[in-house]
């Protein structure tokens, strides 16, 4: 599969609205078999076809709904113009143009972790036609600059996530959809913080690594293709000091998924072995 990403630089969210009728549209089509001489209907099943590419994106069955990725972004984009004008978004393109990932951020909920260019807290949208991903909207932390994107573990947003069955009417849910991006960024932005200070020895990462991932030797392992090793080795050459931010364990677990991981199924096992973290007390 063609996995040639567009990566729209950070701009405002009315710039990104008069983008969103260039993403790729897509259409249903028959599956057709022949026998002898005449072509027959595969029963219960059609093709998604990629309006762009002209090439099938995926085969679904006949309870499926097709949603278009400008159907799913642009009522978003227009209630966030109204309600945080200031913020900025990215739009992520991939697969021939078969998934689309908007992500949103708010510079009122910027958090300083030590980096460049810090964490930004935000929102992301998400939609396909190759059944990569089901219709998404979810609170979470971001870097620009490395685009590794953290889910927030405050879960998906309510009623924002489902398959691509049955009627589709957003605006049902506008108005919950503002009401949780306000109440729910300024606990992410707390979570987040109390990482960022709360601290741990090498051995104390490697307890909790393991309990996340399981048993793990640092001496015999190295090598192996053990995750919890490799994430410890990770956080170890990225932070050159005997103590630990419980925020570094977390933001490689992040990073591993955004960046290593190609199924699907991994990265979101990744995601919330991460956020154990994030909701963790101690």
């Amino acid at each position: 599969m063609n996995t040639t990403i567009l990566k729209e630089a950070p701009v405002s969210l009315t710039e990104l609205l008069g983008k969103i009728n260039n993403l790729s549209t897509a259409r249903t089509e028959p599956i057709l078999f022949k026998t002898e001489d005449q072509f027959n209907q595969v029963p219960d099943k059609f093709a998604i076809v990629n309006n762009a590419t002209n090439k099938v994106a995926s085969v679904v069955s006949q309870q499926y709904a097709l949603i278009q990725h400008h159907d799913v972004l642009r009522p978003i984009i227009k209630t966030l113009i109204d309600s945080h004008e200031n913020a900025n978004a990215k739009l992520i393109v991939k697969n021939d143009g078969n998934f689309a990932d908007l992500r949103v951020v708010f510079p009122e909920f910027h958090i300083n972790d030590g980096t460049k260019d810090g964490i930004n807290l935000g929102f992301r949208a998400t939609n396909s036609y190759d059944t990569t991903t089901s219709i998404k909207y979810q609170l979470f932390a971001y870097r620009w600059m490395c685009d590794n994107g953290m889910i927030t573990g405050q879960k998906n947003i309510e009623g924002f996530v489902r398959k691509h069955v049955g009627a589709f009417n957003l605006n049902l849910n506008i108005a919950q959809l503002k009401e949780q991006i306000s109440g729910h960024l300024p606990i992410l932005k707390e979570r987040i913080e109390i990482l960022i200070e709360r601290k741990w020895t090498l051995e104390e990462t490697t307890n909790r690594l393991k309990e996340l991932f399981g048993d793990f030797d640092p001496q015999q392992d190295h090598g192996k293709q053990k995750i919890g090793l490799k994430i410890l080795e990770k956080v170890k050459v990225t932070v050159e000091k005997s103590v630990i931010r419980a925020w570094d364990v977390y933001n490689a677990i992040t990073d591993i998924a955004t960046h290593k991981v190609n199924s699907v199924g991994y990265h979101d096992m990744l995601q919330a072995k991460a956020n154990r973290i994030l909701v963790s007390t101690n």
